[in-house]
């Protein structure tokens, strides 16, 4: 399988939108996009996990890439890969010609559905602010995954919370909701190593209100026809929901995606659903906290690609 490299990352950042731009990807016939979405064959760095990037390409080809006939646009969507300070020079040393997609939302914005999500699966036990001072408070501590004791440590809260049926402890959470947003110091990792013409910014607001024109682009990026494909897919396609949401999403899904039952019935039970999420807020005192945390970052940002980011509020 010589053929066989990787050469297209959607890098994230989490909760930016990553699982849509991957699923419109995965629509189309000249892509092959990992199954699962999020690989962790980069970015493994524990004693939990195993470190499957010490196994080589093929091991990744045969875990991830089943479905992969030759294609020549092979790829993944890990919005871990954007965080994590080690995961760039592993990619540039598979493959230094490979394209990367990154998609970034207002930080303050994306800290609180990452906060949301957590919480409301039982991850995260503080409310926001708590939980965004706590993760101030790591930060100014000095633990930044610059080590690999850091590293490994994040890994395995991460395994925890996926495999301990919300069993994790309060102190044992490796919060991200601050330093996920500091995305120029995350975007120089990649462009000390890769050329900027294979670096596409994809901005979350434009993937909302334009999604046809945003992937357009993304295809001419690629080098794909960039007027042949239409999108069908709604942007929103993975909020933060409870535990009980997530059982009568299951419950109700052969309803929801049944070709045999009317749209008339469908629509209904998505309006139900719709009802019964989850609703949270930020305060506005917590807002201008993380307003102030984040405007170097922006403004760092903002010069890096040239884009006036002053609405970030």
């Amino acid at each position: 399988m010589h053929d066989f490299l990787p050469n297209l990352f959607v890098q994230g950042a989490a909760r930016c939108g990553t699982t849509t731009v991957h699923n419109y990807l995965s629509d189309m016939p000249e892509i092959c996009m990992s199954d699962p979405k999020e690989p962790s064959f980069f970015e493994c760095e524990s004693f939990f996990f195993e470190c499957e990037y010490e196994k080589g390409l093929e091991y990744y080809r045969k875990t991830y890439f089943s479905r992969w006939c030759n294609g020549k646009i092979i790829g993944e969507s890990c919005p871990r890969n954007l965080y994590l300070p080690y995961v760039p020079e592993r990619i540039h040393r598979t493959n230094p010609k490979a394209k990367l997609v990154v998609i970034l939302r207002n930080p303050i914005d994306r800290a609180f559905s990452h906060w949301q999500q957590w919480y409301s699966i039982g991850w995260e036990k503080l409310r926001f602010h708590e939980a965004i001072m706590a993760d101030s408070e790591r930060i100014k501590n000095g633990s930044r995954m610059e080590t690999h004791a850091e590293r490994v440590r994040y890994c395995n809260s991460l395994y925890a919370a996926l495999h301990t049926e919300n069993k994790i402890a309060r102190k044992d959470l490796y919060r991200t909701y601050l330093d996920s947003g500091y995305y120029y110091e995350q975007l120089k990792r990649y462009t000390d190593l890769f050329p900027l013409n294979n670096l596409q910014i994809i901005f979350f607001d434009d993937l909302i209100k334009k999604p046809e024109e945003v992937i357009s682009t993304l295809r001419s990026f690629l080098g794909l026809e960039p007027h042949s494909y239409k999108t069908s897919r709604a942007v929103h396609q993975n909020p933060g929901i409870t535990r009980l949401h997530h059982k009568i999403l299951d419950l109700t899904a052969g309803i929801r995606h049944s070709p045999l039952l009317p749209t008339c019935i469908k629509r209904k039970v998505e309006k139900m659903l719709k009802r019964i999420e989850p609703k949270y807020k930020m305060e506005l005192e917590t807002r201008e906290w993380l307003y102030e945390h984040y405007r170097k970052h922006n403004s760092d940002l903002g010069q890096l690609l040239n884009r006036d980011l002053s609405h970030w509020r």
